[in-house]
């Protein structure tokens, strides 16, 4: 589960094996209810500019799920990336664009850096040939004022230097 401050108001969000991602209140009333084809067993992100929020969960339909606070989808989400998304999904400017990038995994073993327009940022999708399980950590591992991914695999940690300006 995640909580996340929306207008104010403290919610906590949780996905579900019924393909359902729950909103509900600290009273434990249900506020949120996003649905998709399949069990949600991520994390959600959340990203507030201005008064727009963004809500970016993974299903194990394969989808990029992003919706806005009143569960309308954003424009293009969501986006099929052909196997299940068991990654709970991390946001950025990795490109220093002043846009937001969505970094996560999945379990065909790709690790994908994409963008509001549903754009791969260079050098993206990693194709790693094992699946992608662990949630990606975004850092300046080495304080060289660019962002590394670290992220893991069945059997393997990765780390990707994205070697432009960025940030958190």
């Amino acid at each position: 589960p995640v909580i996340a401050e929306i207008d104010g108001e403290n919610y906590i969000f949780c996905g579900n094996d019924d393909g359902k991602l729950y909103g509900v209140d600290p009273s434990g009333n249900l506020i949120y209810e996003f649905l998709t084809n399949d069990r949600i067993r991520t994390s959600p992100a959340f990203y507030q500019y201005g008064n727009s929020l963004s809500i970016f969960y993974g299903s194990y339909d394969g989808y990029l799920y992003g919706n806005d606070k009143h569960g309308n989808s954003l424009p293009g989400f969501p986006v099929d990336f052909g196997s299940p998304i068991i990654t709970s999904p991390v946001i950025s400017d990795l490109d220093n664009d002043s846009s937001i990038e969505v970094v996560f995994g999945t379990s065909g073993g790709l690790i994908v850096a994409v963008n509001m327009d549903n754009q791969m940022l260079d050098y993206f999708p990693i194709e790693t040939g094992i699946g992608v399980t662990g949630s990606p950590m975004l850092t300046d591992l080495d304080n060289d004022g660019d962002i590394e991914v670290i992220i893991g695999a069945n059997t393997t940690l990765f780390g990707i230097d994205i070697k432009e300006p960025s940030s958190i």
